[in-house]
């Protein structure tokens, strides 16, 4: 279960640390036409990666080892990679986006307004008629 500070943590740490991207698939993949939404983050650190997993599914990969980019440059600690995409990061960006900076929510909706989801299928959350413009309290179609 996911508090309220949790919650807070996560929105924090991704403003920072985090990338919100429009990910497209390759063109071989016919099952995603237009991309996804995706939020990742790299860290040396395992351990608020983990955190994140936990509260909001995803996947780590990694470690990674990098080169020095000079020669006798410093020890590089192994990277790791959260990702998570879809409807569940989706998920991830509702809950924190009341916790973002302005610039940060312009930039998550104009990803939400290119990437197929439930709001184009009729189906729109409470939670994401609240703060999304283009989406007129009770658009959505009954099934």
């Amino acid at each position: 279960m996911r508090t309220e500070v949790d919650i807070a943590w996560a929105a924090g740490f991704l403003e920072g640390e985090g990338s919100f991207e429009h990910a497209r698939r390759p063109a071989m993949d016919t099952r995603v036409k237009h991309g996804t939404l995706r939020v990742s983050v790299e860290q040396t650190q395992l351990g608020p990666l983990e955190k994140l997993q936990s509260l909001f599914g995803g996947k780590i990969y990694g470690p990674y080892v990098r080169k020095p980019r000079y020669i006798g440059g410093a020890n590089i600690q192994p990277l790791w990679i959260y990702r998570i995409t879809g409807e569940s990061a989706r998920e991830l960006v509702l809950d924190i986006f009341p916790y973002l900076f302005e610039k940060r929510k312009e930039k998550i909706l104009s990803i939400l307004d290119a990437v197929p989801s439930k709001i184009r299928m009729g189906v729109v959350p409470e939670a994401e008629r609240e703060f999304h413009p283009s989406i007129p309290v009770g658009a959505e179609k009954k099934p």
